[in-house]
């Protein structure tokens, strides 16, 4: 996979950080949706979304399964990446899904409180 790599200054970066959190997304992931059309039922905040009115509390899913199978193949190559930011939202952000264990794909669970 191609690697893109660019310079800012500290004040710029800092602007990119926090205009990203706002986002709740990781720096990589704002500035790819910023310059790139990424498909809009494919952001954390829309998997989340989907994975509370598809599961109830309690219930174990994997990333895939919050979606219906003729969406998740749309989604191609950007499986990985979409992945590791769902990871990253649920860690860092969400208080209704939490990461349980690693497998073929990650492993996640509605929260029951």
């Amino acid at each position: 996979m191609p690697v893109i790599k660019f310079s800012v200054s500290d004040d710029d970066y800092k602007k990119i950080e926090e205009k990203a959190n706002a986002q709740k997304m990781r720096i990589t992931e704002f500035v790819r949706s910023a310059v790139l059309d990424t498909p809009s039922i494919f952001t954390p905040v829309e998997a989340e979304k989907r994975a509370l009115e598809r599961f109830a509390p309690g219930v174990e899913f994997t990333l895939p399964q919050a979606y219906k199978s003729e969406e998740w193949e749309g989604i191609g190559t950007y499986a990985g990446v979409f992945g590791t930011n769902f990871y990253h939202y649920v860690t860092k952000y969400s208080n209704k899904i939490e990461f349980v264990c690693m497998k073929r794909h990650a492993i996640y669970r509605i929260k029951t409180n």
